[in-house]
């Protein structure tokens, strides 16, 4: 009862310093837990810095530090976080895990009724903060966009957002580099709408299939608006800041726990319409990767 109390109050750190959230603690927690309550609230604040640091480019650098400080903070995600932890936790489920983009079998989704797809960015098409298309997965990704002729983006939380890169320059650098077009879009994931996604497309939003690597932004995120989502495993951890590592093994380990409780991914409109089992959308085992 009392962890439960502390998670809590501890969802509140998005109207307040952490701080501020202590103040508002009842005495007896104050009094008898501020150690262990200060240990959980800078772990906190740690999970709400690593909502999908964005990768630098020549652009980023020259971010003011106003800028600099709002890139690594997601204030969407911690609320997010508090929203799933508490009552949504179905929202970080993915309709399908795989490797990665290999284990996809675009054609069924592409037969099912999809008809575009969005990607996010590092450790699903790239290394972290890499500019070039992670080797192995280079054809899987050239399938991909061959099969829905084309209509393939990538969402990221730096490039392409509007409080960030508002003149499109770090889009534009990311589009260049990776031949993959990158959305223009005015807030941060698991946060937002998916109307930038259906006017891009010009589709609905459970035509669209959501792949990325983090359970609690990219899944949510696709979740939350209905879209069809793909949770890949990273490439590469080597590189990433501690706090992103820490946020990964939280995620991994909530998910596994509403799992084992039953909890499963939201029904999605192609789903419910065709009567698919997502497995049918997995490269068989004995297939070779595309």
């Amino acid at each position: 009862m009392l962890a439960f109390t502390l998670e809590q109050h501890s969802c509140r750190l998005i109207s307040g310093s952490s701080c501020a959230v202590l103040a508002r603690l009842p005495p007896r927690l104050r009094s008898t837990r501020t150690g262990w309550t200060s240990r959980r609230f800078s772990k906190l604040q740690t999970f709400m810095a690593a909502q999908e640091t964005p990768h630098e480019t020549k652009s980023s650098k020259r971010l003011s530090w106003y800028q600099k400080l709002g890139q690594s903070v997601n204030p969407s995600g911690i609320s997010m976080f508090g929203r799933v932890f508490l009552r949504e936790q179905k929202w970080a489920i993915p309709h399908l895990d795989v490797q990665d983009l290999r284990s996809i079998n675009w054609h069924a989704l592409r037969a099912a009724g999809f008809s575009a797809c969005a990607f996010d960015k590092d450790n699903t098409l790239t290394r972290p903060y890499d500019m070039v298309i992670y080797p192995p997965i280079a054809k899987a990704l050239a399938d991909c966009q061959r099969e829905f002729n084309g209509r393939a983006v990538i969402v990221s939380n730096s490039a392409g957002l509007a409080e960030f890169d508002p003149e499109g320059k770090e889009a534009a650098a990311v589009e260049a580099a990776l031949g993959v077009p990158v959305l223009r879009h005015a807030e941060k994931k698991p946060g937002g709408s998916a109307e930038s996604l259906t006017t891009y497309f010009g589709c609905d939003a459970s035509e669209v299939l959501m792949i990325g690597d983090r359970y609690l932004t990219d899944v949510v995120y696709g979740n939350r608006n209905g879209l069809f989502t793909v949770r890949t495993k990273p490439f590469d951890l080597n590189g990433e800041p501690s706090s992103v590592l820490w946020a990964r093994r939280l995620e991994e380990k909530l998910v596994k726990r509403w799992r084992g409780k039953g909890q499963q991914a939201p029904m999605q409109s192609v789903l419910l319409k065709t009567g698919l089992s997502t497995e049918c959308f997995k490269k068989t085992p004995d297939a070779p990767h595309s």
